[in-house]
């Protein structure tokens, strides 16, 4: 399996230009006279162009409504590069930075907390300690990717994001008179949510596109 170039093409965080509606659900799951409640997973970001000369590079900026450990990106147009670690801002004692691996060319790569037990035991009961190792809900993941071919050239790519995490461990009472019981609950991924791509406009891509049809004679 072949890696990322590494962070050596890391730029600075692009901030999300405009604040992204996200709504907190809850999705109930038992049989009668039973039922458990866990958080729903929303996400939503964009995968914007990169410097004045658009071409083949970008950056995506990615957001949940709760607490994610990882989180994976497919796209229609191959990669032929993504960022080995991303941006978390705001830096929180919670934000965790995330390392990415995939196969480029590619058509996506996946990331993830490297410590995923720390502390020991967390999440395990009720009471034990949560996983430090997270991206805090409302925090910006964000970071550089590369296309092998423009997207001026062709059809503009559509972009999902999938996010992971643990469900978490809360006491449920099943029991007349209730009892200490415990249960799992929650999600290990969300569904699919597609990346707004912005910046490949046909202003922008006009030398692109006149250099991509001259080198096709």
């Amino acid at each position: 399996m072949s890696k990322s170039r590494g962070s050596a093409r890391r730029g600075r965080p692009v901030f999300i230009a405009a604040a992204l509606a996200i709504t907190c659900g809850a999705v109930f799951l038992g049989s009668a006279g039973t039922a458990s409640a866990g958080n729903l997973i929303v996400c939503g970001g964009k995968v914007a162009a990169t410097g004045k000369n658009v071409n083949t590079d970008a950056r995506y900026s990615v957001l949940c409504s709760e607490d994610i450990r990882g989180f994976s990106v497919v796209s229609t147009k191959k990669f032929d590069f993504f960022g080995s670690e991303t941006d978390v801002t705001p830096t929180t004692s919670q934000s965790a930075t995330l390392q990415c691996e995939g196969s480029v060319p590619g058509f996506g790569f996946g990331c993830g907390v490297v410590n995923r037990n720390s502390p020991s035991g967390c999440g395990a009961t009720p009471a034990a300690a949560k996983c430090t190792s997270r991206v805090s809900a409302g925090n910006t993941i964000s970071g550089d990717v590369s296309f092998d071919t423009s997207p001026c050239l062709g059809n503009k790519p559509k972009i999902w994001v999938t996010a992971a995490s643990d469900p978490f461990v809360t006491s449920v009472s099943t029991a007349v008179p209730p009892g200490p019981d415990t249960s799992t609950v929650g999600e290990y991924s969300s569904q699919p949510f597609q990346l707004k791509v912005t910046g490949f406009t046909k202003k922008k891509c006009a030398k692109t596109v006149k250099a991509g049809s001259k080198g096709k004679k």
